[in-house]
């Protein structure tokens, strides 16, 4: 069960909980009234592109493939060929850490993607599955990303 509003959770805690629940497409139940919650929790709670991955036909789990330290970083299949992609530090030291990581080594298969940002929905750019990508995450706290094949004249 989803406790974001509730137990005087972070924004950031709440987005790394239902960014998690939304990678493993556990059922996103709530325990507490969204007319209630803070503009800002609710936010994050009706984010209708994580909710897309949670919802995805393929139904898939996503699965961790990377843990360093405290950062683990997860990929899930979405359907027409998308990936999700969870960057998620457990880290308490109250200091942003880095990782680099390509997608290739997330089981993303060759080819160009376009990577959105999840928190909040922003384009990121294009990548190659094998280029490297530095993303920088906050203690407690997720980046989330849908990587799109990219074809050439799509733009």
């Amino acid at each position: 069960m989803l406790i974001c509003g509730d137990y005087s959770l972070s924004t950031t805690q709440c987005e790394a909980q239902f960014a998690i629940w939304a990678m493993l497409a556990a059922p996103l139940f709530m325990s507490n009234d969204l007319n209630s919650l803070d503009p800002e929790v609710r936010a994050v709670l009706q984010n209708p592109h994580v909710i897309a991955v949670n919802q995805d036909p393929l139904g898939v789990q996503g699965k961790r493939y990377i843990k360093q330290d405290s950062i683990q970083v997860f990929s899930k299949p979405l359907n027409k060929g998308d990936y999700a992609v969870a960057v998620l530090s457990t880290r308490t030291d109250g200091t942003p850490h880095e990782i680099t990581f390509t997608l290739a080594q997330l089981k993303v298969p060759s080819g160009l993607y376009s990577m959105m940002d999840l928190f909040p929905p922003h384009q990121h750019g294009k990548y190659s599955a094998d280029d490297k990508l530095t993303v920088s995450v906050d203690p407690n706290g997720v980046r989330m990303f849908r990587a799109t094949p990219y074809h050439l004249g799509s733009d």
